[in-house]
């Protein structure tokens, strides 16, 4: 997953197909990766369950925050990249 990730990424640098839309959703995807990983080595009792929890929190915190951001400072959004 992370190898495919990271071919993507310097795919979209090279044919210069970089976007906002993309930039959001590599983010979401990676978020999504990380926390299906720690899900399955908690379920193949590899790794306790408190280190899932912890891992979902600290996303949880991470969202939480870049809301309270994007509310307090009110950026204009680039109309180029749509």
């Amino acid at each position: 997953m992370g190898v495919s990730d990271c071919i993507d990424g310097i795919l979209a640098r090279y044919l210069n197909c970089v976007s906002l839309f993309g930039a959001y959703l590599d983010a979401i995807a990676d978020k999504i990766m990380i926390n299906t990983a720690f899900y399955i080595l908690c379920i193949t009792y590899i790794l306790p369950y408190y280190l899932f929890v912890l891992v979902i929190c600290r996303d949880l915190i991470i969202f939480a925050g870049i809301i309270v951001n994007n509310r307090l400072t009110r950026v204009k959004k680039c109309p180029q990249y749509f």
